[in-house]
């Protein structure tokens, strides 16, 4: 066997550390491969293979490494870790921690942000962890009081989800301020909005607008706990291609505020949106128009509100002197009159409803409308088209619309009042068109037939013109 010497160089200098720089001749630290050195005031043993110094002392390992070094087993916090971890460091000192998916992050009050946004090391805020986020990643919030620096922008693509809906708070720390911008497929789920107060909204499109939406962003079983705000704002001026926002199962308690606004030809689908106490329930202008099926308006002082309708969106004249409810039209500047949309002949104040239309060729069309027209309207008359703000409503409850906003009087019990000719309004162009039941089991069928609860009857000008239309052969059969 070689005669293989190990030389042991000592000290008594606390911190005075062996190197492996230069040589003996010039470094009185300096240590070669297989020789050891121990610090005697720190306790600290250090050996070398020549290019790294290994200090060996209580509970650590303190590797310095100057070229390569081709290690075995790494211990941080005594452990080996599991398989799949990394090594991470936060400044201070190495763990092992999950590597992190691509597509979850983890936000948490035990959190920080200066955190991977792994579940064992999450983000503190939710605006940090959507700092990061990209298409395909889900925002985990656990459990808690998140005051956030708002307006809170959702990327594309990336979903938000609260471990539980009453758990998860957030809470607006710029009160007139967005709290959401959603962006084209964002997700939002399971969290309550708090706080934030007028012109500001729980949700919205960013101020600078959301670019193209070919997947409407999408509120899920949510609620807004606040006073004048705006429980979800959807402006079409915001957007291009679907111009939408879709929300479901939504509890909006914005006293003297409103629940849904939509407006500049935005849309929604709604369903099962409950709004308690709000000024307005749901409502369209400027040509922004939605679906509401299985709602809510409870308290509170107007229900679903449409008025007016877009700027005009086709124009040209008539293509000869016409009347009833079928028209010619020439000189089309803008493509297929839409259907649903609303037409208006010259200096004529009404709105009239598109019913159907054929394609444009030469710039001519043929529309129908759902009115009659009597009067004849000359040869070469201008027309305009737009789309009118519009809610279509089915199997809408009205509970005490038009008791008021403050919760502690609009109840019956408190004393409120409820007026139903506060539960539908619409003009300008603007249509609602709805089933309904209030609070006395009175079911509409829009504002001309009623089928009453209490009393079993059916009423409305509707019923009375079907039932004449029925009775008159037969009356006037007996009389001859």
């Amino acid at each position: 066997m070689a005669n293989n010497r190990v030389q042991v160089k000592r000290t008594s200098t606390a911190g005075r550390t062996p190197n492996t720089t230069g040589s003996y001749a010039t470094n009185s630290q300096y240590i070669s491969a297989g020789e050891l050195a121990l610090n005697m005031a720190d306790g600290i043993l250090y050996s070398s293979n020549g290019s790294a110094v290994i200090a060996i002392g209580a509970n650590n390992v303190n590797v310095n490494v100057s070229n390569t070094l081709t290690t075995y087993a790494l211990r941080a916090g005594g452990s080996l870790g599991t398989v799949g971890q990394i090594l991470v460091s936060n400044g201070t000192a190495i763990n092992w921690e999950t590597y992190p998916s691509t597509n979850e992050l983890f936000v948490s009050k035990a959190g920080s942000d200066t955190n991977s946004g792994t579940n064992n090391k999450p983000f503190l805020t939710v605006k940090a962890a959507l700092a990061v986020a990209t298409s395909g990643t889900t925002v985990f919030i656990d459990n808690g009081d998140y005051t956030e620096n708002n307006p809170l922008t959702v990327p594309a693509g990336v979903a938000v989800v609260g471990s539980s809906l009453r758990g998860v708070n957030i809470i607006a720390q710029n009160a007139t301020s967005d709290v959401f911008w959603v962006n084209n497929g964002s997700y939002i789920r399971e969290i309550t909005v708090r706080d934030y107060t007028s012109p500001a909204a729980a949700f919205a499109f960013p101020s600078a607008g959301a670019g193209t939406i070919t997947r409407s962003p999408y509120i899920l079983n949510c609620t807004s706990l606040t006073t004048n705000g705006v429980g979800l704002r959807i402006d079409g001026s915001k957007a291009t291609g679907n111009r939408s926002i879709i929300a479901g199962l939504y509890t909006i308690i914005n006293q003297n505020g409103i629940g849904v606004y939509i407006s500049n030809q935005g849309y929604s689908q709604l369903v099962n949106i409950y709004t308690i106490c709000c000024n307005v329930s749901v409502q369209c202008e400027s040509g922004g128009f939605c679906s509401l099926n299985c709602s809510d308006t409870t308290f509170g002082n107007w229900g679903l509100l449409a008025n007016g309708t877009s700027a005009a969106l086709n124009s040209g004249n008539l293509n000869g002197a016409q009347s009833g409810s079928t028209f010619a039209l020439k000189n089309i500047a803008n493509g297929t009159p839409i259907i649903n949309g609303t037409i208006k002949f010259g200096s004529d104040p009404n709105f009239y409803t598109i019913v159907n239309t054929s394609p444009v060729t030469s710039n001519t069309s043929t529309v129908s409308i759902l009115e009659t027209i009597t009067n004849t309207i000359a040869d070469n008359t201008a027309f305009s088209i737009y789309q009118r703000s519009q809610i279509t409503a089915s199997g809408h409850t009205f509970e005490y619309c038009g008791t008021g906003t403050n919760i502690s009087n609009a109840s019956p019990f408190a004393g409120g009042i409820s007026n139903t000719t506060t539960q539908v309004l619409s003009g300008n162009g603007g249509v609602v068109n709805y089933t309904s039941t209030d609070q006395f089991g009175n079911f509409n069928i829009g504002s001309s037939l009623t089928i009453s609860g209490p009393t079993s009857t059916i009423e409305g000008t509707t019923f009375q013109k079907s039932l004449f239309g029925i009775m008159t052969p037969y009356i006037l059969a007996l009389e001859s």
